[in-house]
């Protein structure tokens, strides 16, 4: 296995030394593959007359990632309570600093409620 050495870390003599292996690169991914609680939901229709399509904001509970748009096209689930859930392509993500949010074309409050939570799929 491909072990490297992410930082080495030292103060008042105390050395700290991260390895990362090659199949534990995501970080932060792994984190969404978990899943991440759904803290807001905006619904976009085509009767606010906006120059984008009908769909949904969702935005992740404290979710900050520095590229959000590395999500684009990835596939995830949506468990909003028991049952199936929904599964949906990511449309468009952007950063607010604290967290990030999604933006999924076609879906509606109906499909993804606050609490839900959103799965990465590989």
């Amino acid at each position: 296995m491909d072990n490297r050495i992410t930082h080495i870390y030292s103060k008042l003599g105390a050395i700290a030394v991260g390895t990362v292996s090659s199949r534990s690169r995501g970080g932060k991914a792994d984190r969404l593959r978990e899943g991440v609680r759904v803290h807001d939901v905006f619904e976009l229709k085509a009767s606010y007359h906006l120059d984008h399509p009908p769909g949904v904001v969702v935005v992740l509970d404290a979710f900050p990632y520095r590229y959000p748009r590395r999500f684009v096209g990835k596939v995830v689930k949506i468990i909003s309570g028991p049952g199936e859930g929904v599964r949906a392509t990511i449309d468009e993500a952007k950063s607010h600093h604290a967290t990030i949010s999604f933006f999924f074309k076609g879906l509606s409050k109906q499909d993804i409620s606050v609490g839900s939570t959103v799965f990465l799929e590989d």
